[in-house]
């Protein structure tokens, strides 16, 4: 069964001529009438009574233009649906995310593209900086909000925007004496106990950090590693040591934890929103327009430290 013999059945049901039906169909009478027969050959049941003077639909066609109409219903909306995702306007784009950007742009992001495409599904995927490198690469993310280093270049399988950057602030236990402190200087922190994410959880933040103790002068001592920011916030909370962390994070523990500006050395990352170089999903231009478009969150929502967009 053809979908142009539908299209002639339907036709010729609703006009029940075959002349007016050809012509409706910009098609030859004779081509009509063989379409019709094949169907009811491949149907085995005869759809319309036919006489020198009209054309009337039996009991069969009539059950079968039921359910024709149907299938046209169906494959109209098919074709919208088809044409809809094609121009972005539904379907799914999964996101992938590290840790940290759940506390700064990424909700107000989501929130802002689900306000304008509410068909299309979003799929958030938390990994750690190097995982979803690889997986934006792979092709298992769409987009990818990830952190770099200032200044830092990466592959040119992928294209980069900006979104803010992100200073980081020294994190200690209420009851430590730093606590009032409206700034520290790093080579002052030489003789605490850090908790440090570990290689794995962030193998960026771990190396930069180590990097900057070491141009200030000293080895810092490593009380506990961890594999995410959240956990050395809570273990500095109960006492443990001290951590240097994203500004972003500073409403975490608040009751326990304190959060100085770090005021030397100026210690920053990048906040970045990623996507491969050559892509053709228009999912994804419209989700880099979204995110791209950060003077629209609220003041109060955002860190008074961020930068201004970098469009």
């Amino acid at each position: 069964m053809e979908l142009q013999q539908l299209r002639c059945f339907a036709a010729v049901a609703t006009e029940l001529h075959f002349g007016r039906a050809a012509e409706k169909l910009h098609m030859a009478q004779q081509a009509v009438s063989f379409q019709i027969k094949q169907l009811e050959s491949e149907l085995g049941v005869k759809l319309f009574e036919r006489t020198t003077r009209k054309v009337m639909l039996t009991m069969a066609g009539e059950a079968f233009l039921d359910e024709v109409r149907h299938i046209f219903v169906h494959l109209e909306r098919g074709v919208e649906e088809a044409r809809r995702a094609d121009r972005g306007e539904r379907g799914r784009i999964v996101v992938g995310y590290v840790k940290p950007m759940a506390y700064g742009v990424l909700p107000f992001v989501v929130k802002r593209f689900r306000n304008l495409h509410p068909d299309v599904k979003v799929v958030l995927l938390e990994s750690n900086p190097a995982e979803l490198e690889t997986k934006l690469l792979a092709g298992e993310v769409d987009v990818a909000f990830n952190i770099k280093a200032i200044g830092q270049n990466g592959l040119p399988a992928y294209d980069w925007k900006t979104l803010s950057i992100e200073p980081m602030t020294v994190a200690v236990p209420r009851s430590h004496p730093l606590a009032g402190s409206r700034g520290v200087k790093l080579k002052d922190l030489s003789d605490e106990s850090f908790i440090l994410v570990n290689r794995k959880g962030n193998a960026l933040l771990h190396d930069c950090f180590l990097y900057v103790c070491r141009q200030a002068g000293f080895t810092p001592r490593i009380a506990q590693e961890t594999d995410n920011e959240h956990l050395a916030l809570g273990l500095v909370s109960s006492g443990m040591g001290i951590a240097v962390v994203f500004a972003c994070l500073n409403k975490l523990y608040e009751n326990r934890v304190a959060y100085l500006p770090l005021v030397e050395p100026r210690f920053e990352f990048e906040f970045a929103i990623y996507w491969r170089r050559g892509h053709s999903l228009a999912l994804v231009d419209h989700f880099i327009d979204a995110a791209l478009a950060p003077e629209e969150m609220e003041p109060h929502d955002r860190h008074p430290q961020h930068a201004a967009n970098l469009r």
